[in-house]
């Protein structure tokens, strides 16, 4: 079963978790050094008794930047319904 998700390039679930989990502990440091990034992805892989695999930092990549798109939505959202109740209050 592993060789064949492995061969499928889908990531165990437990370890996805683990990879969304720094991703957002390095997005709320705003960690911009890549290096950095990739070191402690592998230390907690290495914590974790897993295998590192290369696709793990693709992966990281890939989440890192569906959360920060999607804060960036949140908080151009929260923008629009101020702007919006400041416009109607001015009515």
């Amino acid at each position: 079963m592993r060789l064949e998700r492995e061969r499928l390039g889908i990531i165990e679930p437990r370890v996805e978790n683990l990879i969304a989990q720094i991703a957002a502990r390095q997005l709320e440091r705003d960690e911009q050094d890549a290096q950095k990034r990739f070191e402690e992805l592998y230390r907690e892989v290495e914590i974790q008794g897993l295998e590192w695999n290369a696709r793990y930092l693709e992966a990281l990549a890939a989440i890192r930047e569906e959360m920060a798109t999607a804060e960036r939505k949140r908080k151009d959202d929260e923008e629009i319904v101020l702007l919006t109740l400041m416009l109607a209050a001015a009515v």
